[in-house]
């Protein structure tokens, strides 16, 4: 029995010991606000029921899911950009860099071309810098 249901049961009581009557208008009036009161109580109680059991199922697919990625995604590794056009997320896989500092890739939502560039490179290969400078002109045009 919820918390909330105990003080319903205690308002009954307390109405039951104080007399209160349907023979007034304020008797029936009080103890029709309790049974409400009680109505709600119990919806409220089915409410939470449901969220637990909807909480653990959605535990349940959460661990379904990660063993279907784990089996799918198993050795693969991706790298995760943003269309600098729509803002799409794209995974990219390492494996596409190929030794290359940097790919084109293309947005499969706006269908817009751009580079991305790996972090991983040496920075002899490759200047952080300018990809900064790049961005932040980006950044200004917008």
């Amino acid at each position: 029995m919820s918390y909330l249901y105990e003080k319903v049961s205690y308002l009954k009581g307390l109405a039951d010991g104080m007399n209160i009557k349907e023979d007034t208008n304020e008797g029936k009036l009080m103890i029709n606000m309790i049974e409400v009161i009680e109505e709600l109580a119990l919806a409220v109680e089915d409410v939470q029921e449901d969220i637990e059991y909807i909480d653990e199922t959605i535990d349940l697919i959460d661990e379904d899911l990660t063993e279907i990625e784990d089996a799918i995604y198993e050795d693969e590794f991706y790298d995760e950009f943003e269309c600098p056009e729509c803002g799409e997320k794209i995974f990219v896989k390492e494996e596409m860099f190929d030794d290359e500092c940097e790919v084109e890739v293309e947005c499969p939502s706006c269908k817009e071309k751009f580079i991305v560039y790996n972090f991983e490179c040496d920075e002899d290969e490759y200047d952080l810098e300018d990809f900064e400078e790049t961005e932040e002109t980006d950044e200004e045009e917008k």
